[in-house]
């Protein structure tokens, strides 16, 4: 019965994490930026759902972690490729609905997104392993109070 709908279990393995990838998208509409004034604010919305929502997929989260450290083997290689490519494409849906108008004059718009995204994918590295760990709501929520503050002094610094 396996092979009538996979070729082998690397393309099970392929459909299972395009099918998570799919489930975490679907959890971060485009839409819900219209409601934020500018990119800071729509950013840490963002990274806190992000945060909670893995914290309630562990299982999935350590999925992609693994894949994301192992980036030389070929099966994981694939998924991380598809990762980025929707990555790439929601990041980019995002900077089309943000209005660039409230940059100083001189500064390029997609060079200021992406030092804000490098700091976001710091902080969420560091941020994502304790979160997973912690014991309670309490703990939790600590913790995501710890990552706002931090997220608050880089935006404040960009």
């Amino acid at each position: 019965m396996f092979f009538k709908y996979f070729k082998d279990k690397e393309s099970l393995f392929l459909y299972v994490c395009e099918s998570a990838l799919n489930h975490v998208v679907e959890r971060f509409p485009i839409e819900s930026v219209g409601q934020f004034n500018d990119l800071f604010s729509f950013l840490k919305y963002i990274i806190v759902k992000k945060i909670k929502f893995y914290k309630r997929h562990s299982m999935m989260y350590r999925l992609f972690l693994r894949i994301t450290r192992n980036p030389d083997h070929p099966t994981y290689s694939k998924i991380a490729e598809a990762a980025t490519v929707k990555t790439n494409e929601y990041l980019s849906d995002v900077v089309k609905m943000l209005r660039p108008d409230k940059l100083k004059p001189r500064l390029n718009w997609k060079q200021s997104v992406t030092a804000v995204l490098w700091v976001l994918s710091g902080l969420q590295s560091k941020y994502l392993k304790l979160v997973l760990e912690a014991a309670d709501d309490e703990q939790f929520n600590l913790l995501c109070g710890q990552l706002l503050l931090e997220m608050e002094q880089y935006f404040m610094l960009l």
